[in-house]
């Protein structure tokens, strides 16, 4: 069984980096990935993903990332402020 992370800490940081996460867990992933940049003092997530109708935009989307009007390598940059 995975572990469960409510809060990413500096004791936990390398366990919630290799969380393998199943469909469903949208939650569960923004906030994880919400605690992990506070704890590493950042104050915004940026993500990257390929336009494609079965890719993960809708994801990152739903759970307030929007799009920088920028490209990397061909893959939409997204961004949401912690």
């Amino acid at each position: 069984m995975a572990p469960r992370l409510e809060l990413v800490a500096q004791d936990n940081v390398r366990a919630a980096c290799a969380l393998q996460l199943e469909d469903g867990q949208d939650r569960f992933v923004a906030s994880v990935a919400h605690s992990l940049a506070e704890t590493c003092g950042q104050s915004r997530i940026t993500v990257l993903w390929v336009e494609h109708p079965e890719g993960p935009e809708q994801f990152y989307l739903r759970s307030g990332f929007i799009p920088t009007g920028q490209k990397f390598h061909g893959q939409i940059v997204g961004e949401r402020f912690v």
